[in-house]
């Protein structure tokens, strides 16, 4: 039974090399002989395109050219793994390289082609076969362990959902006892306001509002009992450790601590109190090294501090 293949699939290369083997290239259509049994094996080749795939009934032949071809098939491979088991196959293409080779020539008997390309289809069966019972096999497996699996993500269920509302629960008492925290404290400052600050703190209290930084402020101010100290709230200051604190400076921490609620050091402040006066639309340049006393006032946020 005759195959023919376009005589357009040889490539300008490959026609170089029948040319070099004395043979003058076909004007027509590449033409081998194959067994009438392998029919049925070219059938099941990918002809999308029906003019790529013809078979003429008188003569009797088959015709295909390089957009007909055995598709690249897809399985499991030994390991379980899906990956690709078999590449794609162009048989027009094939034939055309073994002719330009000289391994064939036009008119030869291609049946060992045609072999191949048949167990490669019956390797392909068995590829679905095996696709199919693993898959089977899959979805049995599945099947017999969904109840347990069901069980088990219902229990991660049931104990997310309980420790989320614990969390909930451990959020709505923490804001709960911060709130009551507030109102503690802001009765505390109230009543300090009322016998020692002024009346822009103690009306701004009265009518609900924080006022913290005014309270911090007065209240560091009435128990330092030092106007020369200033309130770094914000943390701005950069401070280093003091080896050698001068007598003068010791002597103000004994002062200090002695007053209650109120906790003192001596630092070294490399710039001094630059950043609490710094104008961020201004150049400063920055002051030298100084010796200063640094006071923690209970319940208050940033540090005083006194230079020497």
């Amino acid at each position: 039974m005759r195959i023919e293949i376009p005589q357009k699939t040889l490539s300008d290369r490959q026609k170089a090399r029948v040319v070099s083997r004395g043979e003058q290239i076909s004007r027509n259509n590449l033409y081998f002989e194959m067994d009438a049994r392998y029919a049925a094996t070219l059938s099941k080749l990918s002809n999308m395109y029906g003019e790529h795939f013809k078979v003429n009934e008188e003569p009797l032949y088959i015709y295909f050219d390089n957009y007909t071809r055995q598709e690249s098939v897809n399985g499991y491979d030994e390991n379980g793994k899906w990956k690709e088991l078999i590449p794609n196959r162009n048989l027009a293409d094939l034939l055309a390289e073994k002719y330009a080779n000289g391994d064939i020539q036009l008119g030869e008997n291609v049946d060992s082609i045609m072999q191949e390309l048949d167990d490669i289809y019956q390797h392909i069966d068995e590829i679905h076969a095996n696709t199919k019972r693993i898959e089977a096999e899959k979805q049995r497996k599945e099947e017999e362990e969904r109840p347990e699996k069901e069980a088990r993500e219902k229990a991660e269920l049931e104990v997310r959902r309980k420790t989320e509302a614990e969390e909930k629960a451990k959020a709505e008492a923490e804001k709960a006892k911060q709130a009551t925290e507030a109102k503690i404290k802001q009765k505390e400052m109230l009543a300090w306001a009322q016998e020692y600050g002024s009346d822009r703190l103690k009306k701004g209290l009265e009518h609900g509002h924080a006022c913290k930084k005014l309270y911090e402020t007065e209240l560091g101010e009435n128990l330092i009992a030092d106007s020369e100290y200033e309130y770094d709230r914000e943390n701005k200051v950069d401070e280093k450790g003091r080896s050698c604190p001068s007598l003068v400076a010791l002597e103000e921490v004994e002062r200090i601590e002695k007053i209650e609620g109120l906790s003192a050091s001596v630092v070294w402040l490399p710039e001094g109190l630059t950043e609490l006066h710094k104008d961020p639309e201004e150049y400063n340049e920055p002051k030298s090294g100084c010796e200063a006393v640094k006071i923690d006032v209970k319940g208050t946020a940033g540090y005083w501090y006194k230079t020497f």
